[in-house]
């Protein structure tokens, strides 16, 4: 017993120590505390110039391997009500972004190519254009830093306008 006492306390830092422990800060004084992430799997930030369907501009910087959809569904100072309704399964449309220049739109083609259900979806969007995209079908990359887009006015979601078109076909 004194001998395990002792060991316990020889293995315990000092107080005012710092270790480093797997890339985490541990920081010692009366307890000990740990980061809740490592530094090495703290993503990087990918910026993302957005125009809300008002006109306002906002400039935001999002975790590296987040879909757009997560990334402006999470956001809670941006006016996107409903994005991200089909929890990114291509079928609602309420993630219906426009990219801002076809320089844009041509880099995220080339990232990640437009699927038929993508397509598809888009086809049967309200205010869609050769520049939209679902954001649900767009990871955040460094290769993306700086991405300009732009909200649309509305959103709809697809899933119950085709279930209302069913129900009132006579």
């Amino acid at each position: 017993m004194l001998l395990r006492h002792s060991m316990m306390n020889t293995a315990v830092p000092r107080p005012g120590t710092v270790c480093k422990l797997l890339g985490a800060t541990l920081l010692t004084s009366s307890r000990m505390f740990f980061t809740t992430t490592p530094s090495f799997f703290t993503p990087n930030k990918v910026q993302v110039c957005i125009n809300a369907s008002d006109g306002t501009p906002y400039k935001r910087a999002y975790d590296e391997g987040t879909s757009l959809m997560e990334a402006l569904r999470d956001d809670p100072t941006l006016p996107v009500d409903a994005a991200g309704a089909c929890s990114g399964t291509c079928q609602c449309s309420t993630c219906h972004v426009l990219m801002r220049s076809p320089e844009w739109f041509a880099k995220t083609e080339k990232l990640y190519p437009v699927s038929d259900a993508e397509q598809d979806c888009l086809d049967k969007t309200p205010g869609a254009t050769d520049a939209s995209r679902l954001g649900c079908q767009v990871v955040l990359t460094e290769a993306l830093d700086g991405l300009e887009l732009d909200l649309p006015k509305t959103t709809i979601d697809l899933r119950w306008q085709a279930a209302y078109q069913r129900a009132t076909k006579k």
